[in-house]
């Protein structure tokens, strides 16, 4: 009986003893050497793997969140139902550019119910890849295609169908220039184009032109080019006629061909300074509406399938 008193005292003061030591390292350990956990919060937001945020319900990744470098615009999603007519829109407002080739643009489908009989069935959300684009959309369909890189302060709108009219110019997805304003008189863009041609009567050679060639021109609008032959004012048939004026001279008419057209305005003006826009215009060809009228939500994901960002209305 003595025997197991006795060791149970001797267990109770080491115990003691390690108790008192680990107080003692605790004090005395220098700052440097302590385990820092302060910085594991965010180390584990910084993973690529879903980090659940206490104060928001939606899961997201730290790479699209801490970016915050591309904002979706809805556009007229909303309210089009026509896909070549609905539009949505990426603005780069980082000072970095950015490549969205290949960037996936998904509706809120999967999230709405739909009614089928009398049972409830869910979709899979629909899904649009940006294409590669034009910088310079060729007359003769054989423009070189890139990446569509969005420097800073540059945006994309992006159309859920095609351009429509595929008579003229074959155009795909492509950036606007002093020179594409002349298309828009061709195909029609839901969101319109920056008509910034060079005013007629400032381009190169006008001065020597004629009084009565002058006053043509002074006439016209930018971006416009003309229509040859046909009639004149009074109805009567005028094969040298320009946009129904007559009497104007061989080197006159010479003039405004070679100049007011999408080809001519290529010819004396590609690579000139500020002859690049800042708007790109793309193409996903679907062949039916892309965004909900109401209950949507618009998710930019990267070609790493991380979300960028998104907008719901």
């Amino acid at each position: 009986m003595r025997k197991t008193l006795e060791k149970g005292a001797f267990v109770e003061w080491l115990l003691t003893f390690f108790a008192i030591s680990i107080v003692i390292f605790a004090i005395l350990i220098p700052k440097s050497m302590r385990f820092d956990v302060s910085g594991w919060d965010s180390t584990l937001k910084g993973r690529n793997s879903t980090y659940q945020d206490d104060t928001k319900s939606t899961n997201y990744t730290s790479s699209s969140r801490s970016s915050g470098t591309l904002r979706l615009e809805r556009g007229n999603g909303k309210y089009e139902n026509d896909p070549m007519s609905e539009y949505i829109v990426i603005e780069n407002n980082g000072s970095n550019p950015v490549n969205i080739t290949g960037y996936r643009l998904e509706n809120g489908k999967s999230a709405r119910s739909y009614t089928v009989g009398s049972q409830y069935l869910h979709y899979a959300s629909d899904v649009g890849v940006i294409p590669q684009g034009a910088k310079i959309v060729s007359p003769d369909g054989r423009s070189h295609l890139e990446s569509i890189v969005l420097n800073r302060g540059e945006r994309a709108i992006v159309i859920s169908g095609g351009p429509g009219n595929l008579t003229s110019y074959p155009l795909t997805s492509f950036k606007e220039n002093s020179c594409t304003g002349y298309l828009e008189e061709t195909y029609s863009f839901p969101k319109g184009l920056d008509k910034s041609c060079v005013r007629p009567s400032k381009e190169v050679g006008y001065t020597s032109l004629d009084i009565k060639c002058k006053r043509y021109i002074d006439s016209m609008q930018s971006c416009h080019t003309p229509e040859y032959g046909g009639k004149d004012e009074d109805g009567e048939v005028c094969r040298d006629c320009v946009d129904g004026e007559k009497g104007l001279s061989s080197m006159c008419i010479a003039y405004v061909k070679s100049h007011f057209s999408y080809e001519g305005c290529l010819a004396n003006h590609i690579g000139e300074k500020n002859f690049e826009g800042k708007t790109w215009h793309v193409y996903l060809h679907r062949p039916w509406e892309m965004w909900a009228e109401e209950e949507e939500t618009i998710s930019l994901f990267d070609s790493s399938g991380v979300l960028v960002d998104s907008i719901s209305y």
